[in-house]
């Protein structure tokens, strides 16, 4: 079993904002297999999905961004999942919007969620999917940029990024993460 983790904050005040871009790439996910992600259980919004031979699980934590990794803990150990078969999207501020960067490991560079899920976890060698949300403004508090609202100009590119996830995602499944990587690591928008 594999788990594929998107993160964000739940409650309709955060939709529309750039912190949840995770969210927003597994509800796109769920779709693109015919399903959605609504079942609840560990502090998590989640479906189980049987998709072109592959079982999986898709999960939003409801604990907001900052402790995500309460809930993603007990997926792991509940259902044995481990590390390597667990795959994390989120929002990156250090990247610029509609790029995407693919590591089997790392820090959480910045990004609270990712602090949460490190520290739950107690080790950071899990892939994640990075999508780029930067770069933000000087005069803006990261903070504040994180959770604004899309710019309608901006929009063409995010849907651009979410439209190519299903493709990163049955990548990895199907031929594994450094496949993917190759194949997507540093993958741009076009303008």
């Amino acid at each position: 079993m594999r788990v594929i983790v998107g993160l964000g904050n739940p409650g309709s005040r955060y939709t529309a904002t750039r912190h949840n871009l995770g969210f927003r790439a597994v509800d796109l996910l769920a779709a693109h297999m015919g399903t959605t992600v609504r079942l609840r259980k560990h502090n998590s919004l989640y479906c189980q999905v049987d998709f072109q031979g592959e079982r999986f699980l898709l999960v939003k934590p409801l604990t907001f961004m900052n402790r995500s990794g309460h809930a993603v803990r007990p997926w792991l150990a509940n259902q044995r999942i481990a590390l390597e078969n667990t795959l994390v999207i989120y929002d990156d501020l250090t990247l610029p919007l509609g790029r995407l960067r693919m590591r089997p490991s790392g820090s959480a560079g910045g990004h609270n969620g990712m602090k949460s899920l490190i520290a739950s976890l107690n080790s950071d060698t899990f892939p994640r999917l990075r999508l780029g949300i930067g770069p933000r403004p000087e005069e803006i508090d990261a903070a504040d940029f994180v959770l604004q609202k899309w710019l309608r100009n901006e929009l063409p590119t995010v849907e651009q990024v979410l439209a190519v996830v299903p493709e990163i995602v049955m990548c990895w499944l199907h031929e594994g993460l450094t496949q993917a990587i190759d194949r997507y690591n540093g993958w741009t928008a076009e303008p």
